[in-house]
């Protein structure tokens, strides 16, 4: 297959623990990036259509490089977003802790040493140099887990949901970054961006 990748140098990395309902929640961070001209990735639970569709459009007519990810509501997800903020050095923002989508200041948001979509798999690659000492820790935290539910003798059977968890998360965590694949919910206008991103 062909090799269609494109990389962004120095992108900020915004992620949420939360379906982003309103365009309004992220004009902010969207004229932002805008402004300084400056790619913007967002990792989220999920997007209303509408700032989908916002994103899409704007991204195919060049206005923006803000490109939405999605991340599943499972216990790999719930997971995921937490190594990508260990990657990413950055904390998650969660409607649970009372953070407001719409009052995170840009100067707040981590930027990274770069980032990749390769098109064909519709994968996002995080790669963060900064972060590999705590990156190394996490996996081998994610790697105890694992073990402490493989079933030692003695103990009761394994867990072997959360093994499977434990190994995907270490798929997805390489030495310098993060894997993600593209949300399947946002298969369909991931469409408008993707053809966008393959034209620039």
């Amino acid at each position: 297959g062909s090799n269609k990748t494109v990389t962004w140098a120095s992108p900020k990395i915004c992620i949420i623990d939360g379906i982003i309902e309103r365009v309004s929640e992220i004009n902010g961070l969207i004229h932002s990036s805008y402004k300084n001209n400056t790619p913007l990735i967002i990792v989220a639970r999920g997007y209303n259509d509408d700032v989908q569709n916002t994103l899409g459009v704007n991204f195919s007519t060049g206005n923006l490089s803000v490109v939405p990810f999605c991340v599943p509501y499972d216990a790999f997800g719930a997971n995921l977003v937490n190594d990508i903020c260990v990657v990413s050095g950055c904390d998650i923002i969660s409607s649970l802790k009372g953070d407001i989508i719409s009052s995170v200041l840009w100067d707040d948001v981590p930027t990274i040493e770069k980032a990749s979509i390769d098109l064909d798999k519709e994968e996002l690659v995080v790669e963060n140099n900064s972060t590999k000492n705590s990156v190394t820790l996490h996996k081998n935290m994610i790697r105890t887990k694992m073990l402490k539910n493989t079933g030692f003798i003695g103990s009761s059977e394994s867990d072997n949901a959360t093994v499977d968890v434990c190994e995907k998360r270490l798929s997805c965590l390489m030495s310098e970054g993060v894997r993600l694949s593209v949300g399947s919910d946002l298969k369909d206008s991931w469409g408008i961006t993707k053809d966008r991103v393959e034209t620039q």
